[in-house]
């Protein structure tokens, strides 16, 4: 059996918080072997460099796929859960992609401007800015749909 596909959003920039994702990382130890974990969409060296990083520290693998990346299918196919914090909005995200695919989406937002405010954003604050309570979140997700 294939274990679940977590892809991240893998943007650190204005709006993408790349580097707290890889941070949460660091606890999921729980959960992490029932699941493969891949990055897309990554543009910055520093999330490369953390990515390796976490590698090394929690020896695991982490695919990390450059928005050069060049590929026939989509990098969500084969995805359960796409995740991802984000600053203000999700609009960068690729969330009409995840929902095409079928695929759960997880998303945090720091600080969400009015056109993003919902009950969901407010009840899950708090793991916008905590990578273990998002990293318990991620969890409970994957058992959920394992």
């Amino acid at each position: 059996m294939r274990k679940p596909l977590i892809v991240f959003d893998g943007r650190e920039n204005l709006f993408g918080r790349a580097l707290f994702c890889v941070s949460s990382l660091y606890f999921a130890e729980p959960w992490f072997s029932l699941v493969t974990v891949r990055f897309i969409d990554i543009e910055s060296p520093d999330v490369l460099t953390a990515l390796a990083a976490a590698r090394w520290d929690l020896g695991i693998e982490i695919e990390a796929w450059e928005r050069s990346r060049s590929c026939l299918a989509s990098p969500l196919a084969g995805a359960t859960v796409y995740a991802g914090v984000a600053y203000r909005s999700a609009a960068g995200m690729r969330l009409d992609e995840a929902q095409a695919g079928g695929v759960a989406p997880v998303v945090m937002l720091q600080h969400p401007d009015a056109n993003w405010l919902s009950a969901s954003t407010l009840l899950h604050a708090e793991m916008a800015f905590d990578p273990r309570r998002f990293a318990d979140h991620l969890g409970a997700m994957v058992k959920m749909l394992s």
